[in-house]
């Protein structure tokens, strides 16, 4: 889960830098703010598309461990419950040849 989680940032972290050095290299050139509107307006919207993807993946990677946890647990659940079964079964046991060797007791004495 964590690698997913890290394979995510390293993406966002890439992506990043990589709108880093774009506007590192276009600092030198001069640009009138029409012309400048729509390049910013580019960067956000790639910045949300970054961020949307990135908490898309690290929801469903969430959502993988919650489905994994939950099967741990049905399994526990399922031992303990097989196990509490056979306890009673063997207590039964006992006490049915408590019974009969009570009526046996009984009946010989």
């Amino acid at each position: 889960m964590l690698d997913k989680i890290e394979s995510a940032l390293d993406k966002f972290n890439a992506s990043a830098v990589e709108a880093k050095t774009v506007v590192e290299s276009s600092k030198n050139l001069t640009l009138e703010a029409k012309e400048l509107a729509p390049m910013l307006d580019l960067v956000d919207e790639r910045i949300q598309k970054a961020a949307v993807n990135l908490k898309k993946e690290v929801l469903a990677t969430i959502d993988q461990a919650h489905a994994k946890h939950k099967q741990e647990m049905e399994a526990r659940f399922t031992i303990e419950r097989s196990h509490q079964k056979k306890m009673l079964l063997l207590n039964v046991g006992i006490a049915t040849m408590a019974v009969i060797t009570f009526i046996f007791q009984r009946i010989l004495s």
